[in-house]
């Protein structure tokens, strides 16, 4: 047993901030609560939001200016782009282990199935990140 709290500030958190920290690589991210029904997820995921959204306001008013001189410096241009994406996967767990029947178990299924989807289509997206990253690496047009 833990506090929204402590489990924004063990888990979530440096993930968080470490995007900001990021920033000017234009990196994407996706934090995903998950759980049971009526096991608090919405509500943890709603307060892990409230705290990051200010974190990072926090983080980008001390280091938004330095990340900015940097890059002006080195092309003549500011590009900073983050993202942050929050995801419930509220009612997404084995209805199995859930006991799940009935109305709750109905309602499981299609999210269950979009939640297969959504990790074969990640799994995809890391497959071909490699592949370009591979590529990249041994092309003769970038090659030092």
């Amino acid at each position: 047993d833990c506090s929204t709290r402590e489990v924004y500030e063990e888990g979530t958190k440096e993930i968080a901030l470490f995007v900001v920290s990021e920033i000017y690589c234009e990196c994407t991210i996706a934090i995903f609560a998950y759980g049971q029904i009526s096991s608090g997820t919405t509500y943890i995921m709603n307060r892990i939001i409230e705290f990051t959204v200010t974190d990072i306001y926090d983080y980008m008013q001390k280091t938004i200016e330095s990340l900015a001189h940097e890059f002006i410096w080195k092309d003549n241009k500011i590009t900073l782009s983050a993202s942050v994406n929050f995801v419930d996967l509220a009612r997404s767990e084995r209805a199995y282990q859930a006991l799940s029947v009935g109305k709750r178990l109905k309602e499981g299924c299609p999210i269950n199935r979009s939640l297969l989807t959504l990790g074969m289509v990640i799994h995809k997206l890391r497959l071909i990140a490699c592949f370009l990253h591979q590529l990249s690496k041994t092309s003769g047009f970038t090659a030092a």
